[in-house]
Protein backbone atom coordinates (compact mmCIF):
# COMPACT_ATOMS: atom_id res chain seq x y z
CA UNK A 1 0.00 0.00 0.00
CA UNK A 2 1.02 3.53 -0.80
CA UNK A 3 1.87 5.32 2.64
CA UNK A 4 1.25 9.12 1.03
CA UNK A 5 -2.21 9.65 1.33
CA UNK A 6 -1.21 12.81 3.15
CA UNK A 7 0.99 14.49 0.50
CA UNK A 8 -0.39 16.79 -2.06
CA UNK A 9 1.13 19.04 -4.23
CA UNK A 10 2.39 22.34 -1.79
CA UNK A 11 0.68 25.89 -1.95
CA UNK A 12 4.02 27.08 -3.53
CA UNK A 13 4.34 24.41 -5.96
CA UNK A 14 0.54 24.55 -7.16
CA UNK A 15 0.80 28.71 -7.19
CA UNK A 16 4.13 28.68 -9.44
CA UNK A 17 2.58 26.53 -11.78
CA UNK A 18 -0.53 28.44 -12.13
CA UNK A 19 1.34 31.89 -12.59
CA UNK A 20 3.38 30.33 -15.22
CA UNK A 21 0.60 29.22 -17.13
CA UNK A 22 -0.81 31.89 -17.27
CA UNK A 23 2.13 33.39 -18.41
CA UNK A 24 2.52 30.98 -20.96
CA UNK A 25 -1.12 30.73 -22.04
CA UNK A 26 -0.77 35.18 -22.28
CA UNK A 27 -3.42 35.92 -19.51
CA UNK A 28 -0.43 38.34 -18.45
CA UNK A 29 0.20 39.52 -21.79
CA UNK A 30 4.17 39.93 -22.43
CA UNK A 31 5.22 43.37 -20.54
CA UNK A 32 1.88 44.00 -18.66
CA UNK A 33 2.53 44.15 -14.97
CA UNK A 34 1.31 41.33 -13.17
CA UNK A 35 -1.01 42.03 -9.87
CA UNK A 36 1.02 42.68 -6.19
CA UNK A 37 1.64 40.11 -3.82
CA UNK A 38 -1.18 41.08 -2.06
CA UNK A 39 -3.96 41.00 -4.82
CA UNK A 40 -1.63 37.55 -5.74
CA UNK A 41 -2.63 36.23 -2.15
CA UNK A 42 -6.18 37.78 -2.34
CA UNK A 43 -7.03 36.37 -5.79
CA UNK A 44 -5.21 32.64 -5.36
CA UNK A 45 -6.20 32.48 -1.31
CA UNK A 46 -2.78 31.71 -0.06
CA UNK A 47 -0.04 33.60 2.02
CA UNK A 48 2.42 36.20 0.56
CA UNK A 49 5.13 33.92 1.86
CA UNK A 50 3.92 31.49 -1.01
CA UNK A 51 3.32 34.60 -3.43
CA UNK A 52 6.71 35.91 -2.59
CA UNK A 53 8.23 32.12 -3.05
CA UNK A 54 6.50 31.37 -6.73
CA UNK A 55 7.39 34.97 -7.78
CA UNK A 56 10.80 34.14 -6.72
CA UNK A 57 11.03 31.09 -9.04
CA UNK A 58 9.70 32.82 -11.64
CA UNK A 59 12.02 35.74 -11.95
CA UNK A 60 14.59 32.73 -11.71
CA UNK A 61 13.59 30.86 -14.80
CA UNK A 62 13.50 34.69 -16.60
CA UNK A 63 9.61 34.55 -16.59
CA UNK A 64 9.36 37.94 -14.98
CA UNK A 65 11.29 40.61 -14.38
CA UNK A 66 11.14 43.21 -10.47
CA UNK A 67 11.32 46.99 -11.35
CA UNK A 68 11.86 49.26 -8.26
CA UNK A 69 9.57 51.22 -7.39
CA UNK A 70 7.04 50.07 -10.49
CA UNK A 71 5.96 46.56 -10.31
CA UNK A 72 6.80 43.06 -11.44
CA UNK A 73 6.32 42.55 -15.50
CA UNK A 74 6.62 39.81 -17.63
CA UNK A 75 9.14 39.50 -19.74
CA UNK A 76 9.38 40.22 -22.99
CA UNK A 77 11.76 37.49 -24.17
CA UNK A 78 13.17 34.02 -21.76
CA UNK A 79 9.62 33.45 -20.16
CA UNK A 80 7.85 31.75 -23.13
CA UNK A 81 10.89 30.03 -24.57
CA UNK A 82 12.52 29.49 -21.14
CA UNK A 83 12.07 25.55 -20.46
CA UNK A 84 10.82 24.55 -17.57
CA UNK A 85 12.15 20.65 -16.06
CA UNK A 86 9.72 19.06 -13.72
CA UNK A 87 10.98 16.25 -12.04
CA UNK A 88 9.04 13.05 -13.22
CA UNK A 89 9.35 9.25 -11.84
CA UNK A 90 8.66 6.60 -14.07
CA UNK A 91 8.31 3.59 -12.70
CA UNK A 92 8.97 0.27 -15.12
CA UNK A 93 8.78 -3.16 -13.73
CA UNK A 94 10.83 -6.13 -14.95
CA UNK A 95 14.24 -7.78 -14.22
CA UNK A 96 15.93 -6.69 -18.07
CA UNK A 97 19.09 -4.44 -17.66
CA UNK A 98 18.51 -0.88 -19.52
CA UNK A 99 20.26 -0.69 -22.09
CA UNK A 100 19.96 -4.43 -22.93
CA UNK A 101 18.14 -5.53 -25.90
CA UNK A 102 14.67 -5.54 -24.01
CA UNK A 103 12.96 -3.79 -26.57
CA UNK A 104 10.37 -2.50 -23.71
CA UNK A 105 13.39 -0.54 -22.36
CA UNK A 106 15.18 0.47 -25.27
CA UNK A 107 12.27 2.47 -26.91
CA UNK A 108 11.08 3.68 -23.33
CA UNK A 109 14.54 4.96 -23.50
CA UNK A 110 13.95 6.45 -26.76
CA UNK A 111 10.90 8.19 -26.04
CA UNK A 112 12.61 9.97 -23.11
CA UNK A 113 15.41 10.98 -26.12
CA UNK A 114 13.51 12.16 -28.36
CA UNK A 115 11.10 14.23 -25.73
CA UNK A 116 14.69 15.83 -24.07
CA UNK A 117 13.37 19.30 -24.83
CA UNK A 118 9.66 18.57 -23.48
CA UNK A 119 10.36 19.91 -19.96
CA UNK A 120 11.09 16.43 -17.68
CA UNK A 121 13.68 15.98 -15.60
CA UNK A 122 13.24 12.02 -15.70
CA UNK A 123 14.33 9.95 -12.84
CA UNK A 124 13.43 5.69 -13.84
CA UNK A 125 12.79 3.14 -11.00
CA UNK A 126 12.88 -0.24 -11.61
CA UNK A 127 10.37 -2.53 -10.10
CA UNK A 128 11.78 -5.97 -10.02
CA UNK A 129 9.28 -7.20 -7.54
CA UNK A 130 5.67 -5.70 -7.11
CA UNK A 131 5.62 -7.45 -3.59
CA UNK A 132 8.38 -5.96 -2.23
CA UNK A 133 8.92 -2.40 -4.20
CA UNK A 134 9.09 -0.31 -1.25
CA UNK A 135 5.98 2.21 -2.01
CA UNK A 136 6.16 3.44 1.45
CA UNK A 137 9.63 4.71 1.62
CA UNK A 138 9.70 7.03 -1.89
CA UNK A 139 8.74 10.64 -1.10
CA UNK A 140 6.21 11.34 -3.80
CA UNK A 141 5.98 14.97 -2.81
CA UNK A 142 9.39 15.83 -4.56
CA UNK A 143 8.23 14.77 -8.03
CA UNK A 144 5.99 16.88 -10.44
CA UNK A 145 4.48 13.77 -11.94
CA UNK A 146 4.51 10.40 -12.19
CA UNK A 147 4.63 7.35 -14.76
CA UNK A 148 3.57 3.87 -14.12
CA UNK A 149 4.63 1.43 -16.22
CA UNK A 150 2.64 -1.59 -15.40
CA UNK A 151 -0.21 -2.35 -14.34
CA UNK A 152 -2.09 -0.43 -10.95
CA UNK A 153 -3.84 -2.86 -8.69
CA UNK A 154 -7.09 -1.04 -7.84
CA UNK A 155 -6.09 0.19 -4.08
CA UNK A 156 -2.51 1.35 -5.50
CA UNK A 157 -4.75 3.35 -8.13
CA UNK A 158 -6.98 4.69 -5.35
CA UNK A 159 -4.18 5.90 -3.33
CA UNK A 160 -2.56 6.96 -5.86
CA UNK A 161 -5.49 9.41 -6.41
CA UNK A 162 -6.00 10.34 -3.28
CA UNK A 163 -2.03 11.25 -2.83
CA UNK A 164 -3.08 14.18 -5.51
CA UNK A 165 -0.09 14.02 -7.33
CA UNK A 166 -0.14 13.96 -11.53
CA UNK A 167 0.02 10.47 -12.68
CA UNK A 168 -0.50 8.83 -15.84
CA UNK A 169 -0.19 4.68 -16.37
CA UNK A 170 0.97 2.45 -19.75
CA UNK A 171 -1.81 0.21 -19.09
CA UNK A 172 -5.11 -0.31 -17.75
CA UNK A 173 -5.51 -0.34 -14.40
CA UNK A 174 -7.55 -3.17 -12.71
CA UNK A 175 -11.22 -2.41 -12.44
CA UNK A 176 -13.10 0.47 -13.15
CA UNK A 177 -10.70 3.29 -11.81
CA UNK A 178 -11.03 6.81 -13.49
CA UNK A 179 -7.12 7.06 -13.96
CA UNK A 180 -5.56 8.64 -17.30
CA UNK A 181 -3.35 5.69 -19.29
CA UNK A 182 -1.85 5.12 -22.28
CA UNK A 183 -1.86 0.95 -23.55
CA UNK A 184 -1.10 -0.71 -26.19
CA UNK A 185 -3.92 -2.48 -28.51
CA UNK A 186 -2.47 -6.00 -27.61
CA UNK A 187 -6.11 -7.26 -28.74
CA UNK A 188 -5.49 -6.37 -32.50
CA UNK A 189 -1.76 -6.97 -32.42
CA UNK A 190 -2.47 -10.74 -31.50
CA UNK A 191 -5.21 -10.64 -33.99
CA UNK A 192 -3.21 -9.58 -36.68
CA UNK A 193 -0.46 -11.94 -36.71
CA UNK A 194 -3.14 -14.62 -36.01
CA UNK A 195 -4.81 -12.94 -39.32
CA UNK A 196 -1.45 -13.16 -41.28
CA UNK A 197 -1.02 -16.96 -40.20
CA UNK A 198 -5.01 -17.99 -41.33
CA UNK A 199 -4.13 -15.98 -44.52
CA UNK A 200 -0.39 -17.92 -45.39
CA UNK A 201 -2.71 -21.30 -45.23
CA UNK A 202 -2.31 -21.98 -41.80
CA UNK A 203 -5.13 -23.54 -39.81
CA UNK A 204 -3.82 -25.16 -36.82
CA UNK A 205 -2.09 -22.31 -34.75
CA UNK A 206 -0.96 -22.53 -31.54
CA UNK A 207 -0.56 -19.12 -29.21
CA UNK A 208 2.31 -19.13 -26.55
CA UNK A 209 1.12 -16.77 -24.22
CA UNK A 210 2.60 -15.16 -21.26
CA UNK A 211 0.89 -14.98 -17.40
CA UNK A 212 -2.58 -15.36 -18.34
CA UNK A 213 -3.76 -13.62 -15.25
CA UNK A 214 -2.14 -10.23 -16.55
CA UNK A 215 -4.62 -7.67 -18.63
CA UNK A 216 -2.34 -7.59 -21.12
CA UNK A 217 -1.98 -11.24 -21.90
CA UNK A 218 -6.31 -11.36 -21.71
CA UNK A 219 -6.57 -9.23 -24.23
CA UNK A 220 -3.78 -11.33 -26.81
CA UNK A 221 -6.00 -13.67 -26.16
CA UNK A 222 -9.50 -12.60 -27.12
CA UNK A 223 -7.65 -10.94 -30.34
CA UNK A 224 -6.19 -14.55 -31.22
CA UNK A 225 -9.57 -16.25 -30.55
CA UNK A 226 -11.45 -13.68 -32.29
CA UNK A 227 -9.46 -14.04 -35.69
CA UNK A 228 -9.97 -17.76 -35.25
CA UNK A 229 -13.49 -17.56 -35.28
CA UNK A 230 -13.61 -14.95 -37.71
CA UNK A 231 -11.85 -17.51 -40.21
CA UNK A 232 -14.70 -20.37 -39.24
CA UNK A 233 -11.55 -21.83 -37.42
CA UNK A 234 -11.82 -23.96 -33.87
CA UNK A 235 -11.40 -21.36 -30.85
CA UNK A 236 -10.23 -24.09 -28.31
CA UNK A 237 -8.64 -23.72 -24.78
CA UNK A 238 -5.95 -26.33 -25.99
CA UNK A 239 -4.82 -23.65 -28.65
CA UNK A 240 -3.68 -21.70 -25.62
CA UNK A 241 0.22 -22.51 -24.38
CA UNK A 242 1.21 -20.17 -20.61
CA UNK A 243 4.60 -19.50 -20.33
CA UNK A 244 5.73 -18.85 -17.24
CA UNK A 245 7.99 -17.56 -15.80
CA UNK A 246 10.25 -15.83 -18.34
CA UNK A 247 13.77 -17.50 -17.83
CA UNK A 248 15.42 -19.32 -20.63
CA UNK A 249 15.51 -23.07 -18.67
CA UNK A 250 12.12 -22.86 -16.99
CA UNK A 251 11.03 -21.81 -20.76
CA UNK A 252 12.87 -24.20 -22.27
CA UNK A 253 10.87 -27.41 -20.06
CA UNK A 254 7.76 -26.01 -20.73
CA UNK A 255 8.00 -26.16 -24.19
CA UNK A 256 9.42 -29.43 -24.63
CA UNK A 257 6.63 -30.44 -21.70
CA UNK A 258 3.46 -28.92 -23.81
CA UNK A 259 4.21 -29.29 -27.29
CA UNK A 260 4.33 -32.53 -27.75
CA UNK A 261 0.92 -32.96 -26.50
CA UNK A 262 -0.45 -30.66 -29.54
CA UNK A 263 0.40 -32.52 -32.06
CA UNK A 264 -0.54 -31.01 -35.60
CA UNK A 265 0.10 -27.33 -34.71
CA UNK A 266 1.36 -25.51 -37.84
CA UNK A 267 2.03 -22.40 -36.66
CA UNK A 268 2.76 -20.64 -33.39
CA UNK A 269 2.38 -16.99 -32.19
CA UNK A 270 5.03 -16.44 -29.26
CA UNK A 271 5.12 -14.09 -27.01
CA UNK A 272 8.37 -13.28 -25.49
CA UNK A 273 12.02 -14.00 -25.85
CA UNK A 274 13.13 -16.98 -24.24
CA UNK A 275 9.66 -18.56 -25.49
CA UNK A 276 10.72 -17.73 -28.60
CA UNK A 277 14.30 -18.67 -28.67
CA UNK A 278 12.98 -22.00 -26.69
CA UNK A 279 11.14 -23.06 -29.23
CA UNK A 280 12.71 -22.48 -32.50
CA UNK A 281 15.80 -24.47 -30.60
CA UNK A 282 12.98 -27.00 -29.78
CA UNK A 283 11.76 -27.47 -33.62
CA UNK A 284 15.13 -27.19 -35.35
CA UNK A 285 15.69 -30.49 -32.88
CA UNK A 286 13.03 -32.20 -34.10
CA UNK A 287 13.82 -31.35 -38.00
CA UNK A 288 11.03 -29.30 -38.50
CA UNK A 289 11.60 -26.25 -40.59
CA UNK A 290 10.63 -22.37 -40.29
CA UNK A 291 8.17 -21.69 -41.94
CA UNK A 292 7.80 -24.52 -44.43
CA UNK A 293 6.46 -27.25 -41.62
CA UNK A 294 6.08 -24.34 -38.78
CA UNK A 295 4.91 -20.49 -39.30
CA UNK A 296 7.07 -18.56 -36.45
CA UNK A 297 5.56 -15.28 -35.19
CA UNK A 298 6.98 -13.35 -32.27
CA UNK A 299 5.11 -10.83 -30.08
CA UNK A 300 7.18 -7.68 -29.90
CA UNK A 301 10.66 -7.52 -31.72
CA UNK A 302 13.20 -9.01 -30.05
CA UNK A 303 16.25 -8.09 -32.09
CA UNK A 304 18.68 -9.95 -30.30
CA UNK A 305 16.62 -13.50 -30.83
CA UNK A 306 16.49 -13.15 -34.73
CA UNK A 307 20.18 -12.40 -34.74
CA UNK A 308 20.62 -15.51 -32.37
CA UNK A 309 18.83 -17.62 -34.06
CA UNK A 310 20.05 -16.51 -37.89
CA UNK A 311 16.45 -16.35 -38.27
CA UNK A 312 14.49 -13.13 -39.47
CA UNK A 313 11.59 -13.46 -37.39
CA UNK A 314 8.44 -11.69 -38.42
CA UNK A 315 7.28 -9.99 -35.25
CA UNK A 316 4.71 -7.72 -33.80
CA UNK A 317 6.38 -4.31 -32.80
CA UNK A 318 4.97 -2.77 -30.05
CA UNK A 319 5.05 1.45 -30.30
CA UNK A 320 6.90 1.86 -26.66
CA UNK A 321 8.25 4.76 -27.58
CA UNK A 322 5.11 6.81 -28.72
CA UNK A 323 3.54 5.56 -25.57
CA UNK A 324 6.04 6.96 -23.82
CA UNK A 325 5.32 10.35 -25.40
CA UNK A 326 1.52 10.18 -25.63
CA UNK A 327 1.61 9.52 -21.83
CA UNK A 328 4.21 12.19 -20.98
CA UNK A 329 2.09 14.81 -23.08
CA UNK A 330 -0.82 13.88 -20.90
CA UNK A 331 1.05 14.11 -17.99
CA UNK A 332 2.44 17.46 -18.72
CA UNK A 333 -1.03 18.91 -19.12
CA UNK A 334 -2.22 17.29 -16.10
CA UNK A 335 1.04 19.54 -14.24
CA UNK A 336 -0.37 22.54 -15.30
CA UNK A 337 -3.63 21.91 -14.70
CA UNK A 338 -4.79 19.60 -12.09
CA UNK A 339 -8.48 19.63 -13.22
CA UNK A 340 -8.14 18.25 -16.15
CA UNK A 341 -10.26 15.54 -17.24
CA UNK A 342 -8.80 11.80 -17.16
CA UNK A 343 -7.05 10.76 -20.61
CA UNK A 344 -7.90 7.46 -22.28
CA UNK A 345 -5.57 6.55 -25.26
CA UNK A 346 -4.81 3.32 -27.17
CA UNK A 347 -1.54 3.22 -29.20
CA UNK A 348 -1.78 0.46 -32.08
CA UNK A 349 1.18 -2.42 -33.14
CA UNK A 350 2.39 -2.97 -36.54
CA UNK A 351 2.95 -6.57 -38.18
CA UNK A 352 6.77 -6.82 -39.45
CA UNK A 353 6.85 -9.76 -41.66
CA UNK A 354 9.79 -11.68 -42.66
CA UNK A 355 10.66 -15.35 -43.64
CA UNK A 356 9.69 -17.00 -40.33
CA UNK A 357 6.02 -16.93 -41.83
CA UNK A 358 6.43 -16.44 -45.54
CA UNK A 359 4.21 -18.78 -47.51
CA UNK A 360 5.88 -22.09 -48.25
Amino acid sequence: MIKHAAVSRNKNDSLFLELQEAIRQGHFPVGSRIPTERELAVNYACSRATVRSSLRKLEELKFIERVRGSGTYVRETGGREQAVCYRVAIFLEGKGAFGGDDPFYGRILSGLFQDGKMGFLPEIHQVRSRESFPWSELDLSSYAGLIIGFQLSREEGEDLNRVGIPFVALEKPEGDLSVSYVAVDNRTGAGIATEHLLESGRRNPLFLCGETSLHMNRNKICGFFEALEKAGVSAAPERIVEIVPYDEKATAEIIRRELPERAGFDSLLIYGDWATWATVNYLRERGMRIPEDVAVIMYDEFNWVSRALELPLTSVRQPHAEQLRTALAILMRKIRDMHQPQVVQTIQPTLLVRRSSMNY
